[in-house]
């Protein structure tokens, strides 16, 4: 539950909470297509949205039906283990099972994966206790039966398990074969529960359709995420770690290491029963998606499609781990620092470098509106990332309109430009939000019409997402009023700061709005400087930062504006980065 609220919603989270948990239930039967498009099965869906309607939408209600399961998959882990190399090994499990970053990650996702994993988990443990414990008849499966057949209606991609599943129990048949009826009425009534949803003509109709998020095949990926995570610096892990290209790493060299010689310590000292049980839940959900991305040709391959394999490579570990420490202990207990280390590491950076980030800093993006929007502005988002939705609905402060352009996958400007146009008319004030490497608009058509047509105010960074202030070229308010007479020529009637100048410190860049009611006109080229005065630098002087241009940049000079127009007019000072503290002065003039 590390930071379960603090971490902002990705955008496959924000769309469970508005399409599984805020739909009412009625609807989301009745439109139960949902769950081929979206694409998953729908358990999860009406799970999610039972959830919600008790616990409500918050971040962390969302959040808590995946931690839930997480626990239960902790537990089952350890009694797996317990059951296959005892309680040494399962207490090494449970260490790394808590402290491993995908699981910690999935854990907290509020999507089906964590729910997934925590039954899966379940699944595998009925599975085992019921081998053990007179397998040849069939009323003591269905435990497993119902367990097997929730998770299969959770993920669909559980099906690479159940593959595990029966080669498990080829090997178990042939120790006891009085087993097998039982068996196969165990998978035929799974495979009758699960065929009125899964056999459906259209799913396959929406699967053709579907377009895969994943990436190219990876399974050395999905080999080092089992083991440490997916975010370790740079050193280890190059970026983007999902390109098969970069994947050759110390990470990736290491956990691969550490998979093969635990699959070699547990085929030497273990049973055969044993050694195919971890060896088939942890690999062939690896090598399932790895050949369904290369035959297919399309890109289905993700460490989190495959999440439930996780717990079972960790348990393989675990008691490949409590076979190797009684041969050579300080070799055992130093990799298992290692690789506590390594896991620490992972889920430090994950924390601390936005890099890794799930989704965009949101949350402080709608603060910053909420500090410097006003109530009539405009705020335009240039994708569909629903994330971004539920926190403008849910913690924007004021009643200003949201629109999201381009209309449509990457509109050219001649479509786009009207749009806009229509959008910011009555609005004084816009705020551009653009998402980078968006392909709603990889050609910045929307960003091209604000330039071209309003007057750029400011431009803020929140982590990697840029928020862009643009205003009209004349203002109906002053903002801070003023009301200075510069010799005839003008009336400084009021400035605007952005931000504010309670949030200024070093290295920031300050915007200043001034706002000019013309007298009179100059003969001579004029220029407004905008400077920032404070104590004395070390060089000597009071200048720390200035702007000198003409009124709007040239488009309002002096020499030809007209009076009766009440002027917009915007300056940048950036402040050095050893800014010292102190008393400082805005000045403004014409000279």
């Amino acid at each position: 539950m590390l930071r379960l609220g603090d971490i902002p919603l990705s955008g496959d989270e924000a769309y469970s909470v508005i399409t599984w948990l805020r739909l009412p239930a009625d609807v989301l039967i009745s439109e139960i297509a949902v769950a081929t498009t979206e694409p998953h099965p729908p358990l999860a869906l009406l799970l999610y949205n039972a959830w919600g309607s008790l616990v409500g939408d918050s971040l962390v209600a969302v959040r808590m039906i995946a931690v839930l399961p997480g626990m239960l998959a902790l537990a089952a882990g350890y009694a797996l283990t317990k059951q296959l190399a005892g309680q040494r090994a399962a207490l090494v499990a449970l260490g790394l099972l808590a402290v491993n970053p995908f699981l910690i990650d999935y854990g907290q996702f509020a999507r089906n994966y964590g729910l997934w994993i925590g039954l899966s988990a379940l699944t595998l443990l009925t599975m085992v206790h019921t081998w053990e414990r007179r397998p040849q008849r069939y009323p003591h499966w269905l435990p497993y039966i119902g367990l097997a057949a929730l998770t299969g209606y959770v993920f669909y991609l559980e099906a690479f398990m159940f593959v595990a599943h029966n080669l498990y129990a080829l090997v178990r048949i042939a120790k006891q074969p009085r087993a097998l009826p039982a068996w196969i009425g165990a998978q035929v009534t799974l495979a009758a529960v699960l065929a009125p949803w899964w056999l459906r003509p259209a799913l396959f109709n929406n699967a053709q359709d579907y377009t895969p998020n994943g990436h190219p095949a990876n399974p050395l990926w999905a080999v080092q995420a089992f083991l440490f995570g997916d975010t370790l610096p740079t050193p280890l892990q190059a970026a983007p770690i999902s390109d098969p290209a970069n994947i050759i790493t110390i990470a990736a060299l290491l956990a691969l290491g550490i998979l093969v010689a635990a699959l070699l310590v547990v085929l030497g000292h273990k049973s055969l029963e044993d050694t195919v049980f971890l060896a088939a839940h942890t690999l062939i959900p690896l090598l399932g998606l790895t050949l369904l991305t290369v035959i297919t040709g399309r890109s289905y391959f993700d460490p989190r499609y495959i999440a439930s394999a996780a717990l079972p490579a960790i348990v393989l570990v675990s008691v490949a781990a409590d076979q190797a420490i009684r041969q050579r202990p300080r070799i055992v207990w130093a990799a298992g620092a290692g690789a506590v280390a390594l896991c620490g590491l992972s889920l430090w950076h994950y924390h601390t470098n936005p890099t890794f980030a799930r989704g965009p800093d949101f949350p402080r993006v709608i603060e910053l509106l909420n500090t410097q929007a006003e109530d009539d502005d405009l705020v335009i988002f240039n994708t569909t990332d629903p994330a971004f939705t539920y926190y403008y609905d849910r913690h924007y402060a004021h009643p200003g309109e949201l629109v999201t352009l381009p209309g449509r996958f990457q509109a050219d400007y001649e479509e786009t430009a009207p749009l806009v146009e229509a959008a910011v008319a009555g609005h004084e004030r816009v705020w551009f939000v653009p998402v980078r490497g968006n392909p709603y608009d990889p050609a910045q058509v929307v960003y091209q019409w604000l330039d071209d047509h309003r007057q750029y105010i400011s431009d803020q960074w929140i982590n990697q997402v840029r928020v862009y202030q643009f205003a009209d070229w004349t203002a109906s308010t002053v903002g801070q009023p003023v009301g200075v007479e510069f010799d005839g020529v003008a009336v400084l009637e009021g400035y605007r700061l952005t931000p504010s100048a309670e949030q200024w410190e070093p290295g920031i860049t300050v915007y200043v709005e001034l706002f000019w009611q013309p007298i009179s006109q100059t003969d001579e080229i004029t220029r407004v400087f905008v400077h920032l005065w404070g104590p004395p630098r070390p060089e000597g002087g009071i200048l720390w930062a200035q702007d000198d241009q003409m009124p709007q940049n040239g488009r309002a000079s002096m020499e030809v504006w007209e009076p009766g127009t009440l002027i917009r007019d915007a300056y940048a000072l950036q402040l050095p980065a050893d800014l010292p503290p102190g008393t400082y002065q805005l000045a403004m003039g014409i000279y």
